[in-house]
């Protein structure tokens, strides 16, 4: 994984790539983990396909006050082979509306390459943190 950022303005901005490997049977395995934070909120790659996977990817962050505004989009490809598996493009809006409380959304929308499926996924979640 190489991932490089920069603050500007209370801009956050990221670019990065990750390459977990396969080959042609099996991908590289992380059974106490979970992919969603790092392969797309769609969850296409919670286990890595067998020829493996190439994810660049943008990021963008920012807080507004109360309001926390997370962009990010993802082109993922086979590491062997020429497949492309599809582009993700991911969004969430955190409020801090009380003390201790946050609400959230989330949205990600995944659009197939080569195989597979198209698939959109909408949150909304509540948390508190004492």
């Amino acid at each position: 994984m190489l991932e490089g950022g920069a603050l500007t303005r209370g801009n956050t901005i990221k670019a990065g790539w990750e390459r977990l490997g396969g080959n042609g049977r099996l991908g590289f395995a992380t059974p106490l983990a979970t992919l969603h934070a790092f392969n797309g909120w769609a969850d296409r790659f919670l286990t890595t396909p067998a020829d493996g996977l190439d994810d660049r990817y943008l990021g963008w962050n920012r807080k507004f006050g109360k309001l926390d505004l997370t962009l990010a989009w993802h082109d993922f490809r086979a590491v062997r082979g020429d497949a492309h598996f599809g582009t993700e493009t991911d969004a969430s809006l955190g409020w801090a509306f009380r003390p201790h409380w946050t609400a959230l959304a989330k949205l990600a929308d995944f659009h197939v390459g080569d195989i597979g499926a198209d698939v959109r996924k909408t949150w909304l979640g509540v948390e508190y943190l004492r």
